[in-house]
C-alpha cells in the first residue's frame, strides 16, 4: 500500500524544485511538504472518512535527504507518527484541530480516518495565502495535484472540509461549486435544525462523495462548536455508534 501511494505522490510532484524541500527552503520560508500516509488498517475499515484541514506549521524542519524518493518516505512516515500520536493524546486546552479529529475517531471507524490538508506547505508558520503570488501559485498547483491523488487513492466515503473561510476561494478553485467545471452539487445547510449560516454545509463531490464543510476547529465563533457537535452526533447516529461527548 505504501509503495503505490508513494508512486502516485512522486508522479504528482514531478517538476517541483527540490530547493523548496531542503535547508535552502529558508529562502522561501516554507514548511516541509505535507504528505498524508495511509492508515495501517484502511482496507479493514467499515467506512473511510477524510478530514481536510488548512496547513501544518513547522513541518519536517531541516530534513536531510538525498533525493525526492527519500523525502517522500520521510514525509509519509512523519505524517503517520504525528497523526497516531495526536489521536492517542489527551485533548489540548482551547480549540484545537486535533481535538476535533480525536472526537471524530470515536464516532467513525478509526481504521478509515484520514488526515489531510488543503495546502501542502505553510508559509512562515502560517497560511500560504500571505506569500508572494508566484510562490502561492506553486503551492496551489501541487496542493491540488496531491489532493486529487489522495481522494482517488483513499476513496473516502465522507470528506469533512475543516479548513475555514479564509481559504474559501482556493477551495472553490480546487473543487468548483458552479460553472462548466462544477464538481460540487446538491448543497444544503442545517438552518432548520438550528445551525447558524456558514457553520455547516453538506454537498456531494463528484456526484458520489458525501461532504461537509465546517469552520476550522480553532474558530472563535460561538456557533462553531455547536456545528461540530451537531455533525459528530449526526455521523454517530447514522453509523450506529455511541454519541460523542460534548466538545
Amino acid at each position: 500500500m505504501h509503495h503505490e501511494l508513494k508512486a502516485r505522490y512522486l508522479e504528482a510532484l514531478q517538476g517541483l524544485d527540490p530547493q523548496l524541500l531542503g535547508k535552502e527552503r529558508k529562502l522561501t520560508d516554507l514548511s516541509g511538504l505535507f504528505l498524508p500516509s495511509a492508515p495501517l488498517e484502511l482496507a479493514q475499515a467499515r467506512q473511510r472518512v477524510m478530514v481536510i484541514g488548512s496547513e501544518t506549521r513547522a513541518w519536517i524542519n531541516k530534513a536531510a535527504f538525498s533525493n525526492i524518493e527519500d523525502y517522500v518516505d520521510l514525509a509519509m512516515s512523519k505524517h503517520q507518527d504525528f497523526f497516531d500520536k495526536e489521536l492517542n493524546d489527551s485533548n489540548d486546552r482551547g480549540k484545537s484541530f486535533h481535538n476535533f479529529t480525536r472526537a471524530l475517531s470515536k464516532v467513525v471507524d478509526r481504521r478509515g480516518l484520514i488526515y489531510s490538508n488543503l495546502f501542502c506547505f505553510s508559509w512562515k508558520g502560517s497560511s500560504p495565502l500571505r506569500t508572494a503570488p508566484e510562490l502561492l501559485s506553486i503551492i496551489q498547483h501541487y496542493s491540488k495535484r496531491l489532493l486529487d491523488v489522495q481522494i482517488d487513492y483513499f476513496a473516502p466515503d465522507t470528506i469533512i472540509f475543516a479548513n475555514g473561510m479564509s481559504s474559501v476561494a482556493q477551495r472553490r478553485a480546487f473543487f468548483p461549486i458552479s460553472g462548466p467545471d462544477q464538481v460540487c452539487t446538491d448543497g444544503k445547510d442545517y438552518a432548520s435544525q438550528g445551525i447558524a449560516n456558514r457553520q455547516l454545509w453538506e454537498f456531494r463531490l463528484y456526484g458520489h462523495i458525501r461532504c461537509f464543510r465546517i469552520q476550522h476547529p480553532s474558530s472563535r465563533s460561538p456557533e462553531a462548536p455547536k456545528a461540530r457537535r451537531f455533525l459528530l452526533n449526526l455521523l454517530a447516529k447514522e453509523l450506529d455508534t455511541s454519541t460523542p461527548s460534548p466538545m
